[in-house]
């Protein structure tokens, strides 16, 4: 039983942890990588902040619509909204009021906080499913790299504040996938090669 029980833990964290370290390690190593090209043309990095700010508003707009899509999924209400703005160190954001009963004021926080990365997620791997298709012309291609998918890549991570909004719904989702991980372990649904403990 103690063996079920780690493992049902070990699965939780890593249902609860996948998708902010997804939109954490994308948004690193796109950053950093872009910040290092602009280096070369650029010493004082005013360069790249125009440019993650300003030419990549299109990321900033699928993020705050990506928050919005899941707070009115999950029936939370919306109080503000902006696609893009910059102000306070902002680009955009959207104000939330979750509404209902514990559970579902949790789904609407965790969800909506971690909107950006999943449909990020999709967004990106459609437009390499299009890309890997062959049929556009290499200008195409170009176009779509510069005007969607690197936007879109610089913007599909987790603010503080999402973070903030996230921890705050995760509490019933380690209930729940605990839940699921411990049955799942319990009857074998998940085979013991992925098993921390045997």
């Amino acid at each position: 039983m103690k063996e079920i029980l780690i493992n049902s833990l070990i699965l939780t964290l890593v249902f609860i942890l996948i998708v902010p370290a997804i939109g954490f390690v994308i948004n690193l190593v796109a950053t950093v990588l872009f910040k290092a090209l602009f280096a070369l043309v650029d010493s004082t990095g005013t360069a790249f902040a125009f440019f993650h700010n300003r030419l990549t508003f299109i990321g900033v707009m699928i993020h705050e619509l990506s928050h919005a899509l899941f707070a009115f999924v999950t029936g939370a209400r919306i109080t503000d909204f902006k696609l893009y703005h910059k102000e306070e160190n902002r680009l955009g954001y959207v104000n939330i009021v979750p509404q209902g009963n514990w559970a579902i004021r949790s789904i609407q926080m965790a969800l909506t906080a971690c909107g950006p990365v999943i449909i990020g997620l999709i967004i990106e791997g459609v437009i390499i499913y299009v890309i890997g298709l062959g049929t556009l012309p290499w200008w195409g291609v170009a176009l779509l790299i510069i005007l969607l998918f690197i936007p879109v890549l610089f913007h599909m991570d987790m603010s503080g504040e999402d973070m903030k909004g996230y921890l705050r719904g995760v509490p019933f989702f380690f209930i729940l996938f605990f839940v699921i991980s411990f049955v799942m372990v319990k009857f074998g649904v998940i085979s013991q090669d992925f098993l921390v403990m045997k």
